[in-house]
């Protein structure tokens, strides 16, 4: 039987980059890379780790999260922009350090934390292949404040205008899959040629990717019927409350996606991307 023809997934979809970073070296040489540090120890909690401060708050699923031994380190793929990035951040910044710390600890146990996004597109229109934000006092810059964490935004598209000649290359190859001889960028493209071939996993992800395009298209039709309310006049706060409802299903239906990849269930995975009533069955199972 012939195999099934699929898209190759480039490193810069987020399920790939995800699974590519699992590579430990290839971890390593990318957060030396970006960040100037070369960890000593890499522990992955899981690939998309989902952490949630408590059962009612929204939780978050990283793509790649990761501690070593005085940091910790969140590295984001971002294929499309978005404009709430900065809030995104901040909420994922909070939650990380709400489980960093035990109740009760002391405020000083808790690391260096680093937030990457790597972008394809440039997120905020100004041609920088990198953004760094520190927190600094307005009226004295020299006042450290020395709160431990750091966000930086990558524009893969800004790729030639890097000093760096290692993040130069690669920008580049998440840009546009440009393989030379750097010796990380060579390492990834061999993992992803690799990864392309493990026909269980993919098909694993294009069920999950089946049933994000659906949620896609829901979302897109329901933004439609807000638009139309407003249009004719409907009060704003019913506007408000479909677009909440889309939120949490979108929320609810991650949450599903990644309690039956845990337990292992794929064939419930993909059973449930085309049988809506079966979908609903399983979150009731999932108490979801």
């Amino acid at each position: 039987m012939p195999k099934k023809k699929r898209e190759y997934l480039a490193f810069s979809n987020r399920y790939m980059f995800g699974r590519v970073m699992l590579n430990e070296a290839i971890c390593k040489g990318v957060i030396e890379t970006v960040l100037g540090i070369r960890p000593t120890r890499i522990e992955y909690l899981n690939s998309e780790q989902v952490l949630e401060v408590d059962p009612q708050s929204r939780g978050i699923r990283m793509d790649v999260y990761v501690e070593s031994d005085n940091e910790v380190f969140d590295i984001e793929m971002q294929v499309y922009s978005e404009s709430v990035l900065g809030r995104r951040m901040r909420y994922y910044q909070s939650t990380i350090d709400a489980n960093l710390l035990g109740k009760s600890e002391n405020y000083r146990v808790l690391p260096e934390s680093y937030i990457v996004f790597l972008c394809v597109d440039d997120p905020f229109g100004m041609g920088h292949p990198v953004y760094t934000f520190e927190r600094s006092c307005t009226e004295d810059s020299t006042i450290d404040i020395a709160c431990g964490s750091h966000w930086r935004v990558l524009n893969a598209s800004a790729w030639a205008s890097e000093h760096s000649e290692r993040l130069r290359h690669l920008l580049r190859y998440v840009c546009n899959g440009k393989v030379n001889d750097d010796p990380l960028v060579k390492a990834i493209d061999t993992e992803v040629a690799m990864v392309n071939k493990d026909d269980v996993w993919l098909d694993n992800i294009w069920s999950v990717s089946t049933l994000q395009n659906e949620h896609k298209m829901e979302l897109n039709h329901w933004k439609r019927i807000a638009r139309e309310a407003k249009q004719q006049g409907i009060e704003q706060g019913i506007e408000q409350g479909i677009e909440q409802g889309i939120e949490q299903g979108e929320e609810r239906s991650g949450r599903l996606v990644d309690a039956l990849l845990d337990a292992g269930r794929f064939d419930d995975l993909k059973r449930q991307c085309n049988d809506p009533s079966y979908r609903q069955t399983l979150f009731e199972e999932f108490g979801l």
